[in-house]
């Protein structure tokens, strides 16, 4: 798997649900890289569970310490990174990613509500019952943002990650992005 040199690390958008953290895992296990997921991490940084961060803190505090793992980001290379689907919210998140390579996983808010398994860990969706109509909401409110970061963009509506993460690979080999 051939990918231009100077493409160090893959930062990996969209709603939850896009299959990030599951393309992610592939991308990096065929590149031979690592895998992070920056949900994961923030809950590490900070001790407790995502659900917990909102609940204690509230959603300001999560979306700081987001931004401090992602800026941490730059100090490390041949890692793909699946971002939390907010993570564009912040001007300085995008800002910072605007200059990295980020692949938008684009799918509709009712596949992706069809394949998330539990809204208790997720405390966006929480509140409601219409999960599909909260990531339909979201995606209004962020697919600019997804777009302006994003230096390719991939639907993955119908499609395995492996199929996804395929895309991904043969886009980047054949220079298919916005560089």
């Amino acid at each position: 798997m051939t990918i231009p040199e100077k493409i160090q690390r893959i930062y990996l958008v969209g709603l939850m649900g896009s299959g990030k953290s599951t393309t992610g895992k592939l991308l990096a296990e065929v590149l031979g890289w690592k895998f992070v997921d920056i949900d994961e991490s923030v809950e590490e940084m900070a001790g407790m569970s995502i659900r917990a961060i909102f609940g204690a803190h509230g959603e300001r505090y999560f979306r700081k310490l987001e931004g401090m793992v992602l800026n941490r980001s730059k100090y490390t290379n041949r890692v793909v990174y699946a971002c939390g689907g907010g993570i564009i919210l912040e001007f300085n998140n995008r800002e910072f990613l605007k200059e990295e390579m980020v692949v938008w996983l684009d799918v509709s808010p009712a596949e992706a509500a069809g394949r998330i398994k539990s809204i208790e860990t997720r405390p966006m969706l929480a509140p409601t019952d219409d999960v599909a109509d909260v990531l339909h909401n979201q995606l209004l409110d962020r697919q600019g943002k997804y777009d302006f970061v994003s230096n390719m963009k991939i639907a993955t509506g119908g499609e395995s990650p492996e199929v996804v993460g395929s895309k991904i690979l043969r886009k980047l080999e054949d220079g298919e992005f916005d560089a």
